[in-house]
């Protein structure tokens, strides 16, 4: 019994010692969004709330909390990390731009009622948008300018606790939007809950055109929005897939401006290989409905053996192939979920222009066939569609699946009459 008690008492010594106290809260200032942002531990990045959920910019208040939290760790529990859903369906976060807009519009004419209406709308559609846009203060605005003091200044005060600035790319890339405004608008509410004297710019300036989505993977499309890393991505293939050889594929490609992309690949062991490419986004309208594209790709491969007359063959000496190519595209939106473009992927040495080499004192050719594809897709998703598609002289019916750089198609091939699995156009099975 002495001895449980001992094992008992030294397993709670170990137990308590290494846990480790908990890290004082640290927060910061964002001058640009009037709020302060935690700045240290698992709630990093988290804006600053009292318990009743209203956003502190006071000092006295964020000095009370952090007081509060030291004392107890546990008020932060009820802290989220609060990151905006960027949008799933893609009708739904157009229809929820086009409202916004819409009303923006409608208040530039003075047309207050109605705007209001287009305002109210597209929060009953994503109630989300009081945080993630300066709508409240819109339509506090509206509402004053309609004469009903009482629920402007409702909106006013909405717009003051529940407003983090961080607009998001629904709102037609607003999330950069100038934050001098933004602080104007602050200004301005507060001034009409606490009246002082204060001059206004009462011209709401907003680029008012609703955009179609931008997905780099379709045909017209080619480049991202935002400079930065666009994909760093691993991609492992067994050889119980219509593969040559098992091998392991690194790539990664860079967003230098919402014109020009590039980036590289390489493939191991056997067959290794190694691709640069670079994508030009060659023109675009305003809306992003209608766009060209321009991809064009360099790449070197070894090979050690090679499928010669349906055998598999030892290559002496192993073959150094090397093959460039271009992949025009064009694509338009029928609606905002409809989409109908296409491509064609030219390779320097094709089924025309052969790549000549020798082997054991024979003569062979490789090539990379040339292929065209036309494609309807209905876009429900960001990340999947479904997709008819002519493609390379066949009828395809299926759907595509988009994660970072990859594109995964199941579908059905009607002439051919056989299901086919295709990762970037590659088929995995027979």
């Amino acid at each position: 019994m002495k001895g449980c008690l001992f094992l008992y008492v030294l397993f709670s010594f170990l137990v308590l010692g290494c846990v480790t106290p908990p890290e004082p809260l640290r927060v910061r200032y964002d001058a640009k969004r009037d709020l302060y942002l935690v700045d240290s531990g698992e709630k990093r990045g988290a804006v600053l709330r009292d318990e009743q959920g209203t956003i502190i910019r006071e000092v006295s208040d964020k000095d009370r909390l952090i007081e509060q939290y030291n004392n107890n760790p546990g008020i932060l529990s009820g802290l989220p990390l609060e990151f905006e859903n960027t949008g799933f369906f893609v009708r739904q976060e157009y229809t929820i731009a086009f409202l916004y807009f819409s009303g923006v519009k409608e208040l530039n004419k003075g047309n207050y009622k109605t705007s209001l209406d287009f305002f109210k709308r597209a929060e009953e559609k994503y109630p989300g948008i009081i945080k993630y846009s300066d709508i409240s203060f819109l339509m506090g605005y509206c509402s004053e300018q309609l004469g009903d003091r009482e629920k402007a200044k409702e909106y006013y005060e909405r717009f003051i606790n529940k407003s983090e600035q961080k607009y998001s790319m629904r709102f037609n890339e607003i999330d950069r939007i100038n934050a001098d405004l933004y602080r104007s608008e602050l200004d301005y509410s507060r001034g009409f809950i606490n009246p002082e004297p204060f001059e206004f710019d009462v011209s709401f300036t907003r680029n008012e055109t609703v955009k179609y989505f931008n997905n780099y993977h379709y045909p017209g499309y080619a480049v991202g929005l935002y400079p930065g890393l666009s994909s760093l991505g691993i991609t492992i293939l067994p050889n119980f897939m219509r593969i040559e050889e098992s091998y392991v594929s690194l790539g990664m490609s860079y967003t230098f401006n919402s014109w020009f992309d590039a980036g590289g690949a390489m493939s191991f062991p056997l067959p290794f290989s190694c691709e640069i490419l670079s994508d030009f986004q060659l023109y675009k309208t305003n809306d992003r409905r209608f766009g060209i594209s321009l991809e064009t790709f360099l790449f070197y491969q070894y090979h050690e053996s090679a499928v010669i007359d349906n055998e598999q063959e030892e290559l002496d000496p192993p073959l150094h192939y090397y093959n460039a190519g271009i992949k025009p595209g064009a694509g338009f939106y029928i609606l905002p979920d409809l989409y109908i473009g296409g491509y064609y992927l030219y390779y320097l040495f094709n089924e025309y222009y052969r790549f000549k080499f020798e082997s054991s004192g024979t003569r062979l050719e490789t090539w990379h066939t040339n292929s065209y594809r036309i494609s309807l897709r209905y876009l429900p998703f960001k990340i999947a569609d479904l997709d008819v598609s002519f493609w390379n002289n066949e009828l395809y019916l299926g759907a595509n699946v988009y994660v970072y750089t990859y594109t995964l198609f199941l579908g059905y091939a009607i002439l051919e009459n056989r299901f086919v699995i295709r990762l970037n156009s590659r088929d995995l099975i027979d």
